[in-house]
């Protein structure tokens, strides 16, 4: 059973998958069918999948009198597994369930029509969801028909249906209003007096870190004498598991160093300097919780006691990279350093974060004016 490596690079999937097989196979009537996979990874990968391939349609798996929505989606959902992580991936079936498998799941393919699409359409549309939120959905079924398309003869015409809903209002930046200045930090730090809670909020503020990535830092990251920190792994708890699990950060720009300034370096010696003298202490433990990781939402609770007592701006955890940008910006800190130190492209950056500071814009005219 051959498999072929796609020789068009063109042809090749956005992250590198070339290899795919091709057969014939017989449906459960005994008629014989052409089928050409997706492309997959590696040679081993398509061979497994043909293998599989092979032995589900013997089994009448792939013939449309008996095929539902739920056998396609779950044959979707096992190949996305391949290709995203734990975390997203959890996530990803967790938010297709209530509003794409629930009133979807025993509906047979071959009834798959333009019917079962607008009552699905207006169903979602009756639904207290942001626009941004259902369009989110409509795309991630579209995904799913689209491999039934390829897989299945799903129709093109009935996968057309299923546009994005155009907004009405403009789409609100979550960064704008979820951010401190300095006055309002330093009014919020003044009144924590957890000493572990003290360093965190800190360090949260002054380096911009997501929260996975702080709450997955061992001591080895830290590097005192040349004041930096090494950010290569983030925490995440949305498993479906229960259990925590430390991956890759969030994207290839996100394993970083970042230069610590000296107030925060000295609040992280202290911490360190405390944790030591605990018995058993090793340097594998993690800087924020010890032996155990330190749970975002219990980090959560304390801000917002914080919070309360402060009377300050209620902000959430990933304000403060909002924060640690507003602060930069602030200092005249250029967007490329600004970039670079969050882990983020320069165009992620400036996208998000330029225009809560309108008065750049008029440091431009400005300095315009000062030409003779």
């Amino acid at each position: 059973m051959p498999v072929y490596n796609e020789p068009d690079r063109k042809k090749w999937t956005k992250d590198k998958r070339h290899w795919y097989f091709r057969c014939t196979y017989e449906d459960i009537s005994g008629n014989k069918k052409r089928y050409k996979s997706k492309m997959f990874p590696t040679q081993e990968d398509a061979k497994e999948a043909e293998i599989d391939f092979i032995r589900k349609s013997k089994m009448g798996a792939f013939d449309e009198n008996v095929m539902t929505f739920d056998d396609l989606y779950y044959e979707w959902l096992e190949t996305k597994k391949k290709t995203i992580k734990t975390a997203t991936y959890y996530q990803l079936k967790v938010n297709s369930q209530k509003n794409i498998l629930a009133p979807l799941h025993d509906i047979k393919l071959k009834h798959f029509n333009k019917i079962v699409i607008y009552n699905w359409l207006n169903e979602l549309e009756n639904k207290k969801l942001s626009i941004r939120y259902k369009n989110k959905i409509i795309k991630r079924l579209k995904s799913i028909l689209l491999y039934g398309k390829h897989n299945y003869n799903i129709s093109s015409q009935v996968i057309s249906l299923l546009q994005p809903i155009k907004n009405e209002a403009p789409i609100k930046n979550k960064a704008l209003n979820n951010y401190w200045t300095l006055e309002e930090f330093k009014k919020f730090i003044n009144v924590v007096d957890n000493k572990l809670y003290y360093v965190l909020f800190n360090f949260l503020y002054y380096t911009g870190c997501r929260i996975g990535e702080a709450t997955a830092l061992n001591w080895t990251d830290i590097d005192f004498n040349k004041k930096q920190i090494n950010i290569n792994k983030t925490l995440t708890t949305k498993t479906g598991t229960g259990k925590h699990l430390i991956t890759s950060p969030k994207t290839q720009n996100s394993i970083r160093t970042v230069d610590i300034p000296n107030n925060l370096l000295n609040l992280l010696k202290d911490h360190y300097n405390s944790e030591k003298a605990t018995i058993d202490f090793n340097e594998n433990w993690f800087i924020f919780g010890g032996m155990k990781y330190l749970p975002s939402t219990t980090i959560a609770r304390y801000l917002n006691l914080y919070i309360k007592k402060a009377n300050v701006k209620k902000i959430t955890l990933h304000g403060f990279r909002h924060s640690h940008v507003s602060l930069l910006v602030y200092l005249g800190c250029d967007f490329r350093d600004v970039a670079e130190r969050l882990g983020d492209t320069i165009e992620m950056v400036q996208n998000t974060y330029y225009h809560m500071f309108p008065e750049e814009k008029s440091k431009t005219v400005n300095l315009l004016n000062t030409l003779k």
